[in-house]
């Protein structure tokens, strides 16, 4: 029966484009306020077509439907994939949690460790290190190799010591590492703050 009511609107669009053209070109001309009127109504009537083609009255019939639709969907989810869906979830988070405390373990392990070998800034080792280079205990999650790559660390940026007492590192003498250069170069290559040792 729609199909019956466009063609009619059809044909009678062109008829009076038909008229329009017999009169000259000197058709009707229409405010902006009816323009809007008949889009709207244009606009209602194909919204109308297409609800009822598929079986609904109004827009919002359509859209309850979808929610219940939705609602059956989740309820036919069966209790294993709700459970399978919580694992993956707990799984990821574990996870992260791992990684985060054992990145936490590894940086107190290569603390103390540079504390051993007279590392003047800890910190700045860390962050200086290749971590992908230490190996962990299972059981403990405690790097087992922390020291050797601190070595391997020192052969490469040597500064890391410090370099005792000497007429150029005034701080050493003193006791006070702010305002030591190498500590100062240690910490602004780790990308550590350089006046203020956190």
């Amino acid at each position: 029966m729609s199909d019956e009511n466009e063609e009619a609107q059809e044909n009678e669009s062109e008829k009076a484009g038909e008229q329009t053209a017999d009169s000259g070109g000197a058709g009707k001309t229409y405010a902006q306020a009816e323009l809007d009127r008949m889009f709207a109504e244009r606009a209602r009537q194909a919204e109308s077509s297409l609800l009822k083609k598929l079986g609904f009255e109004k827009a919002d019939d359509a859209l309850a439907a979808l929610g219940k639709l939705k609602t059956i969907e989740d309820g036919q989810k069966s209790d294993l994939q709700k459970a399978q869906d919580k694992i993956a979830e707990l799984t990821k988070s574990n996870a992260d949690l791992s990684e985060k405390q054992k990145s936490q373990i590894a940086q107190y392990e290569v603390a103390l460790a540079a504390g051993k070998l007279g590392i003047v800034d800890p910190d700045a080792a860390f962050r200086l290190l290749d971590k992908n280079q230490l190996t962990f205990d299972e059981k403990t999650g405690k790097p087992n190799n922390a020291e050797q790559v601190l070595k391997s660390l020192l052969t490469e940026k040597p500064w890391l010591t410090g370099g005792g007492t000497s007429a150029v590192n005034h701080a050493r003498n003193r006791g006070d590492l702010s305002d030591d250069p190498v500590t100062m170069a240690a910490r602004k290559a780790a990308g550590l703050p350089v006046d203020d040792k956190k």
